[in-house]
């Protein structure tokens, strides 16, 4: 500034004001003005001449533009500034959605441990339903000791048929593509947390224990927590005949995190 002896006062272009006013969409990172105009513009991408009734005017409008350079320049700013524009009323303009979202959501049900797991008699079957819902609706009805498996949207309702254990797909995995409204409700999670809702009953037989278990599985999980898409429960059987239920576990545990739904132990049957 002191090479070129510019004395220009200077201002502050508060709320854009002077970008509206000129009209200026972007800002250049290198310029040269040249009898009152901005020639050689370097890597700017577009440059909307001022619109000026006289050439004075004009003049003070290059000196506002030239100040506002060298302003963003001495506090670090970026150089390139787009002029932005109002949102427009019903395009989800307002709505902030996550930077990433999985392609599918998925569920893997595991008997991981069982007497009788490496035996080739021993076997398990089920049905199941998921749906996803508002996570508030989740917490109301569980605060009014409502049933939490009729909220929301179904997603899938299936059964498997009896599969061993000793078989490479003895786990179950639930695959579900993000698509429809599943993807818009993902899309506003941020604003409108999301949880998804297991409803399923289970039957395992264990050969080694000559024993049938028939049980009840239900959990609720935010969708927020496993950005990944992915959720898994696991699903033990003891010696004595009972059985266990442990997740689904997010990679990264959140504060105070909680399994919701159903009952996580059992005790041996009753002869």
């Amino acid at each position: 500034m002191q090479a070129h002896e510019v004395q220009t006062p200077i201002l502050l272009d508060k709320d854009t004001a002077l970008m509206k006013s000129l009209r200026v969409k972007y800002f250049p990172t290198k310029f040269l003005i040249k009898n009152g105009e901005i020639v050689n513009t370097g890597s700017v991408t577009r440059w909307m001449t001022p619109s000026c009734s006289v050439n004075s005017d004009c003049e003070v409008a290059m000196q506002k533009v030239l100040l506002s350079l060298l302003l963003a320049a001495t506090f670090g700013l970026p150089a390139v500034v787009a002029q932005q524009s109002p949102p427009k009323a019903g395009d989800g303009s307002t709505t902030t959605a996550p930077s990433k979202l999985p392609k599918e959501v998925s569920l893997v049900l595991e008997v991981t441990e069982s007497p009788g797991l490496a035996d080739h008699k021993s076997f398990w079957e089920g049905d199941y339903e998921i749906r996803i819902a508002d996570w508030s609706s989740v917490v109301a009805a569980t605060k009014s000791g409502d049933d939490t498996r009729r909220l929301g949207k179904v997603l899938v309702r299936s059964s498997f048929a009896p599969r061993a254990f000793s078989q490479k797909n003895a786990p179950v995995r639930i695959s579900i593509p993000v698509s429809n409204e599943l993807l818009n409700r993902l899309a506003q999670q941020t604003k409108i947390p999301q949880a998804f809702l297991l409803s399923s009953t289970l039957q395992i037989y264990d050969a080694k224990l000559n024993q049938n278990l028939a049980f009840d599985l239900n959990r609720v999980w935010r969708s927020e927590h496993f950005p990944e898409g992915e959720a898994k429960i696991a699903i033990t059987v003891k010696p004595d005949g009972g059985y266990s239920t442990w997740g689904p576990i997010p990679k990264v545990l959140p504060s105070g995190y909680t399994i919701v739904g159903g009952q996580t132990k059992s005790s041996a049957p009753k002869p």
